[in-house]
């Protein structure tokens, strides 16, 4: 059996500048990671970190259905008893392909203006 890291996150992402072309983002989730590794002793160490995913994106409108993503965040994973606290970064690149209509934007001003 082979040592194993696995990450698990469920995040939140707040765009402050709204609605505009290059869109940055905040991310900030909570979840965890599962760390499983041999010992000197030949036995095995399994545990388990609560997580807290910590990041910075851009994110740019290829089309009005596809969008292209880059983003890099910590995962820091809170240590316990057999594993210290671990910083695992991560450079993503991503599309997200929308489905779907356009969604309106509704502003008092405008109302028709159509959200990227």
């Amino acid at each position: 059996r082979g040592d194993r890291l696995m990450i698990w996150t469920a995040s939140m992402m707040y765009y402050p500048w709204g609605d505009t072309y290059y869109r940055p983002y905040w991310r900030l989730g909570i979840g965890g990671t599962e760390i499983d590794y041999p010992l000197d002793s030949g036995s095995r160490n399994d545990e388990d970190l609560w997580t807290i995913p910590i990041g910075i994106g851009i994110k740019y409108p290829v089309r009005h259905w596809l969008a292209a993503r880059a983003e890099f965040t910590d995962e820091l994973g809170l240590g316990n008893t057999g594993v210290n606290t671990q910083h695992n970064f991560t450079l993503t690149f991503a599309l997200e392909w929308r489905f779907g209509a356009k969604p309106k934007s509704y502003w008092p001003w405008n109302p028709s203006r159509h959200v990227w």
